[in-house]
């Protein structure tokens, strides 16, 4: 047989990697062969041999360096199953957000804040950090964000999304304590502040709240996540809008609260059934006035929407062809015209 070299012995890096994959390849592809060569020998041993393996075997199941025992090759199967198809993801919160980047010291003096106190005098404040409300800081942060976000994909090798200072990292659950671990210390290096206990640090998880929404993770395994709303909100808009039928009565300021929370909560839905409750409620923050009843019907129509609303379910094979459908009006010698194409 020929000698295959290490692929630490080339001097192409390439072909080193190439060398290092084929030989996990073949490993594997032998994998059912050796395996079944060697539960195949059954040999009995001494019994004080046995004691001594028992007993550490133990040992390193007891100090997590092993994981079983198991009594057979279906119990093993089922096992690495488990660990392939279950994930787990987490919201992973900067604290203070870009409050963290400092201000350049030559900028100082564009950074002076007045505060009115009661006597009618301003208390001027330099800050040290970006201002709230700023645009340059949301800009200058959401630099630095996405840089962090790169690394932890690139670098540690952790799948996440960003939006702005919540990153949500996804990973098998296997590995979520490790991860988790390996994160953590990563910002701590960069000196970045981040929560590690309480709602905004906690660990990972087959569901868990980012952005306002419950991302589960339940059937990761079958291409799928499931979008829903985060425990409570619809529960507190139900109580609202309760209120608002009892009374049969809305005030502007009310109606335009309860459309935000209905367009938020909305777009964890499949369909539109709720955008048309969101119209009336933009029209009444128009002015229009609804009768005592026409707003009771109302506010039992969009309670029942609520409650009926299933979560949006997002599936990776989902994707299909594009279709582009539009019209097109036209006037030409006096002869009005439309057209409808699809590509």
């Amino acid at each position: 047989a020929k000698k295959v070299p290490h692929p630490m012995d080339s001097a192409n890096p390439l072909e080193a990697v190439t060398l290092a994959a084929l030989r996990e390849n073949l490993t594997i592809t032998f994998l059912k062969v050796r395996r079944e060569a060697l539960l195949s020998k059954s040999e009995p041993i001494d019994a004080e041999e046995a004691r001594v393996l028992a007993e550490a075997s133990q040992e390193e199941v007891t100090l997590g360096f092993l994981e079983g025992p198991f009594y057979s090759r279906d119990e093993v199967s089922s096992r690495l199953e488990t660990e392939a198809k279950e994930w787990r993801g987490k919201c992973l919160d900067l604290s203070k957000a870009y409050k963290q980047l400092a201000v350049l010291p030559a900028h100082r003096p564009l950074a002076v804040i007045a505060v009115r106190q009661e006597d009618g005098r301003d208390a001027l404040c330099l800050s040290n950090s970006l201002l709230f409300g700023s645009t340059a800081a949301v800009y200058a942060f959401n630099r630095v964000s996405r840089c962090l976000w790169f690394l932890i994909n690139r670098l540690l090798w952790i799948p996440s999304g960003v939006y702005f200072d919540d990153y949500p990292p996804l990973c098998p659950a296997a590995t979520a304590e490790s991860a988790d671990s390996v994160v953590s210390d990563f910002l701590d290096c960069l000196g970045w502040r981040h929560a590690k206990t309480g709602v905004k640090g906690r660990a990972f998880a087959p569901s868990f709240d980012v952005l306002g929404m419950t991302l589960g993770l339940d059937r990761v395994a079958q291409g799928e996540v499931s979008l829903a709303n985060k425990q409570g909100r619809i529960e507190r808009i139900v109580a609202q809008l309760q209120e608002v039928g009892s009374r049969g009565e809305i005030s502007r300021q009310l109606a335009q609260v309860l459309q935000g929370l209905l367009q938020y909560a909305s777009g964890f839905y499949a369909g539109r059934a709720l955008k048309h409750a969101s119209h009336v409620l933009s029209r009444i923050v128009g002015g229009l006035h609804f009768s005592p009843l026409d707003l009771r019907d109302f506010c039992r129509h969009t309670i029942r929407l609520l409650q009926d609303e299933t979560p949006r379910i997002l599936r990776c094979f989902m994707t299909t062809d594009v279709l582009h459908l539009w019209t097109d009006g036209s006037w030409e010698s006096g002869v009005a015209g439309v057209g409808l194409a699809a590509s």
